[in-house]
């Protein structure tokens, strides 16, 4: 199934994989081996019928001016004779244009000389040899790095879920202490006012509303200006969309299945046709 998904590696700059499909296979299955990668082009035909040789992508790691340069060196020196001049069109995209010699050159030809001559082929050695979560340096299959990745993020979105919905239950519990007040809103502000100490009024709030040292200092942190002007509704709709918020985190960190660990590679789809890069 996972092969099925991931016929070959992604290469960010293209190409075009060689390997086999039951090569493939085994380098997945071991986390070890060569892939081999190439290039790919297309042919253009510009004005008076001229042929043009466009590579359009080029193997992962390959530096592109070198390439550039290499191709450059070799029409120079005549060893390729089929084509007369090669220059960089590269945006975003790569685009390597080759002028052909004429139009009866066979591009691939000229392909086949640099695959053999220029970095336009390449072997790229895979090796999935990592620290486990154990700190033990551990050769793993492809379906073990997923794995372990896949435990280390539901680790990470657990211990911020985790987090946030703690948020939430302080800000809920100061929330329950503010409305508390309400219905006394007066009786609180003249024990504040007349409170000389900061510890008498918390412990007048505390004692006379059942609230405790965390409530009783969110109240005491806000100006009595603010706190006349605090309105009950805007209290319970923040309240009523924290407590959803909650019971949402609430129900996905409990449904979190415990950590999975890598298993038998596996079975090997049927074999199919040459995977791309991109």
């Amino acid at each position: 199934e996972i092969l099925q998904i991931i016929p070959a590696p992604d290469f960010p700059t293209g190409g075009e994989v060689l390997n086999s499909f039951e090569e493939l296979v085994e380098i997945y299955r071991h986390g070890h081996g060569s892939i081999r990668l190439r290039g790919q082009y297309r042919v253009e035909t510009g004005k008076r019928g001229r042929l043009f040789l466009v590579l359009t992508a080029i193997p992962y790691s390959v530096n592109k001016a070198r390439l550039l340069e290499k191709i450059a060196q070799l029409i120079e020196t005549r060893k390729l004779t089929l084509a007369t001049n090669v220059w960089d069109e590269s945006t975003e995209d790569v685009r390597i244009v080759m002028e052909l010699k004429n139009t009866q050159v066979d591009p691939e030809r000229v392909m086949a000389f640099l695959y053999r001559y220029t970095p336009m082929e390449i072997q790229f050695p895979l090796n999935f040899t990592c620290l486990s979560p154990e700190g033990v340096p551990e050769r793993m299959s492809i379906k073990e790095l997923l794995l372990h990745f896949l435990d280390f993020r539901k680790e990470v979105v657990t211990r911020r879920l985790s987090h946030e919905a703690g948020q939430i239950r302080d800000r809920i519990h100061i929330l329950e202490g503010f409305i508390a007040l309400f219905d006394r809103l007066d009786e609180a502000i003249t024990l504040i006012r007349r409170a000389e100490q900061r510890s008498t009024a918390r412990s007048a709030l505390m004692e006379s509303f059942g609230l405790d040292t965390v409530q009783a200092d969110a109240i005491l942190e806000l100006r009595l200006q603010s706190l006349v002007r605090l309105e009950e509704n805007k209290l319970r709709q923040e309240m009523a969309e924290r407590q959803k918020r909650l019971a949402e985190l609430d129900a996905i960190l409990a449904s979190a299945s415990p950590p999975r660990r890598g298993g038998p590679p596996p079975p090997a789809p049927r074999p199919g046709r040459r995977r791309r890069g991109r």
